[in-house]
């Protein structure tokens, strides 16, 4: 119970973060509008851009302390594009299958991202042939297939 009290405090800090840093910089909630009406509307695009906020938010305050060549900012914006990546394959669906849009799809596409930049920092450590690099790795040919399947 005051583990979730405490997990829902700070995603209501870090959307107000968000809310902040966006009502500052002006980024993607002004964007939304060139997105279609039936992308904008639905559970899966929420999902990302939800995940994007939280996303730009941390990285605007670590680029306080640190530049660019530390790792978790190559770390963070690798995410970032990897959910941008993600809201380009949402953009590919017509109107009329705009029920495939759903909250799971997001949260997968989600977990994707995650997969694929744990990926790339575990490649830039290890082998390819590092069982950690390859679990990885086959974590993210699941949800690869799994949003196929849906998509």
């Amino acid at each position: 119970m005051r583990t979730t009290f405490r997990a829902l405090l700070l995603t209501a800090a870090l959307l107000a973060a968000a809310a902040a840093t966006y009502a500052q910089n002006g980024s993607a909630i002004k964007d939304a509008p060139e997105y279609p009406e039936h992308v904008r509307s639905s559970p899966a695009f929420a999902e990302l851009i939800l995940r994007r906020a939280v996303l730009e938010s941390e990285l605007e305050e670590l680029l306080v302390r640190y530049t660019n060549d530390f790792p978790k900012v190559a770390e963070m914006r690798f995410e970032l594009a990897e959910i941008e990546a993600g809201i380009g394959k949402l953009l590919e669906i017509p109107a009329e299958k705009a029920s495939k849009l759903t909250l799971a799809l997001g949260k997968m596409l989600v977990q994707r991202a995650e997969y694929a930049t744990e990926l790339d920092v575990l490649k830039r450590k290890y082998e390819d042939s590092h069982p950690e690099v390859k679990r990885t790795a086959r974590k993210l040919e699941i949800f690869d297939k799994a949003v196929r399947t849906i998509l």
